[in-house]
């Protein structure tokens, strides 16, 4: 447990709000008794979830007159390339508490951004580029409902899938063709699967098979 009561979680988002700037810019939070998950663009990613875990755990430490590490290990990341992925790993990460079965919908849950979203005060939260996506809050609820089985980071550490593993698998379903001989419709279906089990980033996929990051990154679900 990370958060026990109400201070504690009041703190943390303090901190993420310190956090925050153009450097360290927060797209999405929710905050779970034993975890957290948040939605970060910056060029110090390290450094700023570092500085908030440390002051957190110094804080929770001497509150609760413990000592030792809070944090089990250190954060995971994975890359979000595409605006399609980004809006999928924000219904997920908002569904978490649905999920958890602590609410029945993710607007009801207290410790996250979804209330952020579409509010006329001000926050800490990047809301500007939804309204690329989602003209009312309507939209963007109905949305973010949608049931979605897809994999996406989550607790556990996620396999790291190496170049050559990679190419295993496409020798597995290629046999003796080459990918550019594959129809287009093939080759669509090849990436995608190969997104779904490896996680694998465009940059990756694009040298791995040889085709170009512009359709790797298009023709992932």
């Amino acid at each position: 447990m990370i958060f026990c009561e109400n201070d504690d979680w009041q703190f943390f988002l303090h901190l993420l709000k310190q956090q925050a700037s153009e450097k360290f810019r927060i797209y999405c939070y929710c905050l779970m008794t034993n975890h957290i998950h948040l939605i970060v663009e910056s060029e110090e990613l390290s450094r700023g979830v570092h500085r908030i875990a440390t002051r957190y755990a110094m804080w929770f430490n001497h509150k609760y007159k413990r000592c030792g590490y809070l944090f089990q290990d250190r954060f995971k990341s994975e890359v979000i390339e595409d605006e399609i992925y980004l809006l999928q790993c924000f219904r997920y990460i908002l569904q978490n508490p649905v999920k958890a079965g602590i609410c029945t919908k993710a607007s009801l849950y207290t410790w996250s951004s979804y209330c952020n979203y579409f509010s006329s005060y001000s926050s800490f939260i990047y809301t500007e580029f939804l309204n690329t996506f989602f003209k009312k809050e309507k939209d963007f609820e109905n949305y973010i409902s949608i049931v979605d089985e897809g994999q996406y980071m989550d607790i556990d550490q996620l396999k790291k899938w190496n170049n050559q593993e990679i190419k295993d698998i496409c020798n597995q379903k290629l046999g003796n063709k080459g990918i550019m001989e594959l129809s287009q419709e093939d080759r669509i279906l090849l990436i995608q699967e190969l997104r779904q089990k490896t996680h694998a980033s465009v940059r990756q996929l694009s040298k791995v098979t040889g085709i170009s990051r512009y359709n790797v990154r298009y023709w992932k679900k």
